[in-house]
């Protein structure tokens, strides 16, 4: 039977759609993470004194956290819901824009209905969109920047490296590990394309692409006196040693809650991190 990229389309959705309803069933309220918390509470903070100083942060990039705190300030946060369902219709347009991505790409219809759907309903891409961290948009934002990768390879206009800019910006400030997403990609281009026009427009591509987190790192610097993009806080890597239960040596530099995580440890307290905060502040 001979499938027609609308018809294909249609499948996919329908899908996609279903397999995240039936696991919004199962699974009604986000899976709330150490991080989320940590992700909610910056946001709040960018979003009520929105100043460089506060939406440059040396613990997270922005993007998350702003996301967060605004949904949840015009939702309510309730149990975060609403914002986990937001993030499964995004995740929903991520699979469409991964077919889109295989056929720019050349793959044969049925190809390309096959991995969508396999996609679609693997676990590990539809359980995190249920999150509330980082992984519920990253998935999408990075299939994001390779469609537009494959249209700038085979249209290099202007606009299309702008575009593949903005994309590589918004991949950087939702997940810092994404930093080095162009300085993979655009060699490629730099290889591929022959004349030197298109040439410069890669280079000043990757230039501009490197000039973002060079400049957050800048702002680091000026505004909280460290010099990289983010670091783990003191109470993350006290939290890990609990959640992973490594040696509590592990965490014998940083003298915030140590003592406390000692004794709790020693009392065997519940090891999800908050519990413990629950019990240590008052």
């Amino acid at each position: 039977m001979y499938l027609t990229k609308s018809t294909s389309i249609t499948i996919v959705l329908i899908f996609a759609v279903v397999v995240r309803v039936l696991f919004a069933m199962y699974q009604p309220k986000p899976l709330i993470t150490a991080d989320s918390i940590g992700y909610y509470q910056l946001g709040v903070q960018m979003v009520e004194n929105p100043r460089l100083e506060t939406i440059i942060s040396e613990f997270r990039t922005p993007l998350y956290p702003i996301f967060l705190a605004s949904l949840s300030k015009l939702l309510g946060f309730n149990d975060g819901s609403t914002i986990a369902d937001i993030q499964q219709l995004v995740g929903v347009a991520g699979v469409i824009i991964f077919f889109s991505f295989l056929i720019r790409m050349g793959f044969s219809r049925k190809t390309t209905l096959i991995f969508s759907l396999l996609t679609a309903g693997n676990i590990l891409v539809f359980y995190w969109e249920r999150a509330l961290v980082t992984e519920g948009l990253a998935t999408t934002t990075f299939i994001m920047s390779l469609l537009i990768f494959a249209h700038t390879l085979q249209t290099p206009r202007t606009k299309n490296f702008i575009l593949l800019w903005i994309s590589y910006g918004i991949n950087f400030l939702l997940r810092p590990a994404f930093v080095f997403l162009p300085v993979v990609t655009l060699p490629f281009l730099f290889i591929v394309f022959k004349r030197r026009s298109e040439k410069l427009k890669v280079f000043i591509t990757l230039l501009m692409s490197c000039l973002v987190p060079a400049l957050y790192i800048v702002g680091n610097t000026v505004y909280h006196e460290y010099k990289g993009i983010q670091h783990v806080g003191d109470i993350d890597v006290l939290g890990r040693i609990l959640e992973f239960d490594t040696p509590i040596e592990a965490g014998k530099a940083y003298s915030y809650f140590y003592e406390s995580v000692t004794d709790y440890r020693n009392r065997k307290g519940n090891p999800m991190p908050f519990e413990f905060i629950k019990v240590t502040i008052p």
